[in-house]
Formats: C-alpha cells, structure tokens, sequence
C-alpha cells in the first residue's frame, strides 16, 4: 500500500494534480465528480461476519481452484494418452513430461483470464472517489486484488508486447511503444493512461492510496509522452507525470524531475539480441540449461514410470488406470523423492550451467557481441536462480560469495549477503572489499545504456536495503548508504561518511568524515565476522558445514509438505471410485462426454485441494507462531551484536524455517491470502504484536 498525503506540496514537483490539468479532459467517463467525494460512508467493519467470509475466499477457494486445475488437466491428458501406461520408457516419460508442459501452459493462460474475467464482473471499472475500509465497495476491491495476485500475469509476463496487452485487457489506456518492465507494480489499471513511448522499470504505479480515518482513495493517473520512471519510483494516485519527465532512480511523483540522463538507467532500454540470434544461439543454450538443470529429476522419473506394477479393476477405463497409477504407494514416495531431487539438484546444476557458458564465452571469441552475453547472463544466472541456490548453501554466508568470485567479481573476506540477493547485470566488474554489509533489495548496475564501469565498495563497508548505485562509483571504507540511498553514476564516496535517501538524483549526506589513517587493516571486522568466521562468540555459532544441512532438509521438507494435496487427491478419487457411487459416470468409457469427465475429475480435485490446503496453511500458521516462540521468544528492545548475543543467529534460524509459509499457495504465500484482513492482524497478535 502507499500513503498519500493531500497537504504535500506539488508546486515544483513532476506530477500534477489530474483534475486540473488539461490534459485530462478524457477523464470525464470516470463519472467522479470531484475526485474527492466520499462515495461509500458504510462499513462492515473488519471483524463483522460477512467480512470475515469474505475475506477468507482466497485462501479457501482461489489458489486451490489453480492448483486443481493443474493437476486435473494432467491428470485427463495421461488419461487421453493409452501409451503412457503400456508403451515403452521414452513414450512414457515423453508423454508424461508433455502432459506436464501442456498442463502447466494452460494454467498460465486460463488462470489470468479468469482473473481478468472476474474483475470485470465483481467490480467492472473503478469508480475515483474516497470509500471506507472494509466497506462493500473496498470488499469488492479487495478481492479482485486477491485474484490477480494469485492468478500472475501467466504468459503476459513473457514479454513487454504481452504486458501490455494484460494492462489493456485489465482497462489500462496505453499508447504504442511502451516498454513495462516484468517487475514493475501496476493496479487498479482502468484508472491509468499510458501515452505513447513511455518506460516503467521496477516501478509502482497504482490508483490507490489509504487516507486517514478509515478510508482510501482511487484516483486516476496520467503518465505523459515519453515519460522515463526507473527503479524503485512511485507514482501517487490523482497526479499526472508531464511529457518527457525523467523520475528516479529512487523518486516519487512529489520530486522535481530527474536530469534527463537518467534516462538512461532504465532497465528496459536494456538491448536484447536479434530475433535471429535468440532464434540459432541463445534459446537452444538457454533449453539446453533447463534440461541439463533436469537430469536428476528426469532419472527419478525412471523410477516413476518403471519398475511399479499396479492391478486394476476389471474393465477399467483409461482415466481410471491413470488415477490408479498415480496412487500406487511406491509410485508416491518415487514421486515425492524426485519433487526433492528437482527442488535441490536443479538451482545447483542451473547456476554451474550459467556459469560454464559464461566462462566459455569470455574464453573464446564466438560471442563477441556484449548484449548476446549479457542477456545469456542474466536469463541462466538471474537474480531468482541464484537465490534459489542460496536458500539450499546459505544466504548470508561464504556460498554466495564463492558463486559471484566464479562469475568474475573480486569480493573479499566475511561478506554478509542479503537473503534477496542483489542485482547486478556484470558481476566481472564488482569490486567488494572484507567485512561488506549488504541489506535486501540492493541494486547494483555495472552497465547501464551510456556503457559500463566498476563499483568498488571498500572494507567496512555498509550497503543497506534498496540502495542503487550506478556504474563507476566508489564506495570507500566504513562508508554506510543507508536505506534507499541513490548514488550518482561516477560518484565517490570518502571512508568514514553515512549517505541517506536521495535529493536531486544523489543521497543526502549525513555525516562526511575523513578517512582516519590510523585504521588499521583488521579494524573492519563486524560482530558478524568476529562470531561466524573467527568463531569468537559468547555463545556456540553454527558452522557452515551444520547451516546446509539445516537449510537441505527445509528445502526438502518444504517440497514434500506442498506436494501433498495431488497426492491425497489421486487417493480421494481412487476411494471415490470404490465407494460411493455417483462418481461412476467420471469412469465411463464413453468418448462422447470428456467434457462432462473432465468437469467430474476437476470437481473431485477441487473438493480435495480446498480441504488439505486450507489444513496445511492453518499448519504453516502454527508452525511459524510456534517455532518463533521455540527459537526466539519474545523479542526485547536493546542492540544484539552477533559476537555476544545468539539472537540474530536465533532470527536468522526462525527465517529459515519460516519459508514453510512462503513456498505454497504460488505469489505471495499463504501471508498473501490474508493480507489485510483480520486473520493476519491475529497472526502477528499470536507472534507477540500488540495491534488495536
């Protein structure tokens, strides 16, 4: 969510407020005859009853619903496909990996367009106006968020032609050649115009805003011709973005415009290769990297589709030996141990891929071209795929600085990384000195669309959440750019300075201190170091050689815990079919009605996917509330150096075992499914919040 506040001051800033500018005269449609008007005065209340029902639809229904649908659709196309069942190894495993493929596919399809159907009938197109929380109109808006977010983008994700056609399909107005980068935040999209040439990196531009009191506000948005917002801006709702204005890094629709070189820094202005040389060079390596990242889970497929036998009934149809082949007891814990093998071999294989072809092409010369290696680097070696790697080696530790020294960065002693990782297009041109701190969400560009350059970061140094640096910047020793800092392409930064925010395209300086030439080179050591790497701890601290295990066996406890609900599906079905009767006519043999079958299958799943995962995520509630008290207790104001206090060890444990909650229920986890609601204001309660 965003905060607006209407007492901001705009006189000099970007955006200009919508209903004055002249520009928007299109805007009369919206039937908003202010733009200020309280439309909704009524409110359920946040704990009333139907609320409550309300509310918990997306957790009962909406990723259950998906989940079904997947595996149903793999389940009838096995069952269309007699061969699976008696044809040789490689007609089973093609027909199975297909079914697979197709089946998936489908679901990135429908599951968005169902969710752009459901907008339109719940809400149709937004109404500007200031409504009460939890009122029925704020209910309506709500769960139509609820079901684009669990939904995704599916396919429209694919490529900027295809997000753009999603924002449309969702009653966005947009010009041609515009550029939306995959990462960018869009909402309430029928309350955005998008003129003609207009890039959105990382950015978030909604129609939303919570106001005071208890109530929130859509307004519209106008992004002018040409508009350039990048990284980390956010566009209020209400105001317009003049033609041709430059926002960010790091700025808001409040700020004057950014200098027009800024431009440049925007992710989408990234050169991609030729169609002809995606085509002949970069998808067949890019394919090749997936199914090589694969084998494993490809040889545990062995075990599925050979070597079990499995009795049918007597004149058993092909749907009805699918479900019973599925449900064989050996058959499930060879299908739960390749879901493990694919969870921890695949981010592994994928990485030492990546990393391969990144080291052939600097080796020879079949790739001259910086943009084909650049965008191989960063589909192989991306920002996700190397944090999936992580959680398996260890996110803060010694793994993630191994990977990036392979990838060609110079990075010292005792780094502490973020659990997010960081973004950096060209790694080779890191410089990272011992005893680095690094928060979440760093961005770090090596290159941008002027050229290239080297950031060096010096010992001691601190590198806190969402920090962007751009390329040639020197950070020196002990400097810290605290959070949301911006700092300027070639800017230098002298030891011993703390930097803050961002002020006309650079941070704040909060304190410039001289380098003290007295330091010494070990005064860099953090509490972190002295404890993790120097073992020089009040308390005993767990080596790596003890965090991996901990981390494999989440990972895999994890996989198996929300792989779950298709298994007991396939054994629901299978005891439907013996006992109860009505079930019958799913099993006909008749080809006349595989819509009807299909339906059938997909109801049968549907019941059994809303049961067990509406059990497992009242469990991974319990799980995360319970291990917090367990591992951490409560939580005491006072500071807690790594070096004389087990805690941060103690949170850092609790995160890991936390990702329960996050690996289920696709975007968001299942904290997704209940945010802003009243049963997430009773899970931070039972982990000790004390919330009104």
């Amino acid at each position: 969510m965003t905060h607006h506040d209407d007492e901001g001051k705009r006189g000099s800033s970007a955006a200009t407020p919508a209903p004055n500018d002249s520009n928007y005269s299109n805007y009369s449609d919206y039937d908003d005859d202010d733009g200020g008007g309280v439309r909704d005065g009524s409110s359920w209340g946040q704990t009333h009853p139907f609320t409550l029902i309300v509310q918990a639809l997306p957790l009962l229904f909406m990723y259950p619903l998906k989940a079904s649908f997947t595996w149903s659709l793999i389940l009838f196309i096995l069952s269309k496909t007699t061969t699976f069942i008696d044809g040789t190894f490689w007609q089973r495993l093609g027909i199975l990996t297909t079914s697979i493929v197709a089946s998936r596919l489908a679901t990135r399809i429908v599951a968005p367009l169902t969710a752009i159907l459901f907008k339109w009938l719940v809400i149709g197109r937004y109404k500007p106006g200031t409504y009460r929380m939890w009122s029925t109109y704020h209910l309506r808006w709500w769960i139509v968020n609820q079901a684009l977010r669990c939904a995704g983008r599916g396919i429209f994700a694919v490529s900027p032609v295809l997000t753009t056609l999603y924002a449309r399909m969702l009653g966005a107005r947009i010009g041609r050649g515009v550029h939306i980068d995959r990462q960018a935040c869009l909402g309430e999209y029928d309350l955005l115009t998008i003129d003609d040439g207009v890039r959105i990196d990382k950015t978030l531009v909604r129609g939303f805003c919570v106001e005071q009191n208890g109530y929130f506000r859509l307004a519209p948005i106008h992004i002018g011709k040409n508009v350039t917002l990048n990284t980390f801006t956010q566009i209020s709702p209400g105001t317009g973005i003049q033609d041709d204005t430059v926002l960010g890094p790091h700025a808001s629709s409040h700020d004057d415009p950014s200098p027009p070189l800024f431009a440049n820094y925007n992710r989408t202005f990234t050169p991609e290769p030729s169609l002809l040389v995606k085509l002949v060079f970069t998808w067949p390596i890019l394919v090749m990297g997936k199914i090589i990242s694969l084998l494993p889970w490809f040889a545990c497929l062995y075990l599925i589709i050979s070597g079990t036998g499995v009795t049918y009934l007597e004149r058993s149809t092909s749907l009805e030996k699918t479900i019973w082949w599925f449900a064989n007891p050996q058959r499930v814990g060879y299908h739960l141990v390749a879901r493990v093998v694919r969870s921890l071999s695949s981010p592994l294989l994928q990485v030492a891929f990546g990393i391969l072809v990144k080291r052939i092409i600097e080796a020879c010369c079949c790739c001259s071209d910086p943009t084909t290696s650049r965008y191989l680097s960063s589909s192989l070696l991306s920002q996700a795929s190397l944090r999936r790697l992580f959680d398996i080696m260890g996110s803060h530790y010694e793994a993630p600085s191994i990977v990036y020294r392979m990838l060609g960065a110079k990075v010292g002693k005792r780094v502490y990384w973020p659990g997010t990782g960081i973004h950096c297009p060209d790694p080779g041109l890191l410089d990272i000195g011992d005893d680095v701190i690094f928060g979440s969400r760093a961005e770090l560009f090596t290159s941008d669309h002027l050229g290239s350059g080297k950031i060096v970061i010096e010992q001691g140094a601190m590198i806190a959440d969402r920090v962007v640096l751009l390329p040639d910047t020197y950070i020196g020793q002990g400097t810290v750019m605290g959070s949301g800092s911006l700092g300027r392409r070639g800017g230098r930064y002298p030891a011993g300075s703390t930097w803050m925010g961002n002020d006309h395209g650079e941070a704040i300086c909060l304190r410039d201190k001289k380098p003290d030439s007295s330091q010494d080179e070990g005064s860099s050591l953090t509490p972190f170091g002295r404890a993790f790497y120097e073992r020089q701890a009040s308390y005993f601290v767990l080596p790596s050689l003890l965090l991996i295990p901990i981390n494999v066996l989440m990972v895999s406890f994890t996989t198996v815990y929300w792989a779950i609900p298709a298994i007991l599906a396939a054994q629901f079905i299978r005891l439907a079919r013996l006992y109860v009767p009505v079930v019958l006519p799913l099993f006909t043999s008749s080809s006349d009605g595989w819509w009807s079958s299909f339906a059938l299958l997909y109801c049968l799943n549907t019941v059994s996917f809303v049961v067990v995962l509406s059990m497992q995520a009242v469990l991974a509630l319990l799980w995360v509330v319970v291990t917090k008290w367990v591992v951490i207790g409560r939580r005491r104001p006072g500071p807690y150096p790594w070096d004389t206090s087990s805690y941060c060890q103690r949170w850092q444990l609790h995160l890991t075992l936390s990702r329960l909650l996050y690996h289920g229920f696709g975007n968001g986890g299942v904290l997704g499914t209940i945010t802003g609601t009243a049963y997430i204001v009773y899970f931070l309660r039972a982990l000790g919040c004390k919330i009104g």
